[in-house]
């Protein structure tokens, strides 16, 4: 029984991961679309490829990204392939956010840890 509550906790998790890419790239295609005036036709379309990426627009998108999504994008941290598209950008994003949340949580343990000695 075990293993079969813990199977359904981890299919539960990849479902709320994919809804929260799904939203993630729902929002990002609207942010696309009303921020940058760049019309995406699917999610997997390559945006390099299709002449909707050049440099200036890449440098608003990154700053699109981090006031939108409350992340902080680093330049070492820029890899093409993390924007190809907006499926890419959401999985990106996704990570991003998962990474804050796992600082803030270790953060918050070393600080809770720290007023109990």
């Amino acid at each position: 029984m075990i293993a079969s509550g813990l199977t359904f906790c981890l299919l539960s998790l990849k479902d709320s991961i994919m809804t929260d890419i799904k939203h993630i790239q729902n929002q990002l295609v609207d942010f696309m679309e009303k921020g940058l005036h760049l019309i995406v036709p699917s999610v997997r379309t390559d945006l390099f490829e299709m002449g909707g990426l050049d440099s200036l627009v890449f440098v608003e998108l990154i700053m699109l990204l981090e006031r939108e999504f409350g992340i902080k994008i680093e330049i070492q941290e820029i890899e093409l392939d993390n924007f190809k598209s907006v499926a890419t950008i959401a999985e990106f994003i996704s990570s991003q956010q998962q990474h804050k949340q796992d600082k803030s949580q270790q953060y918050a343990q070393i600080s809770g840890n720290g007023h109990g000695s």
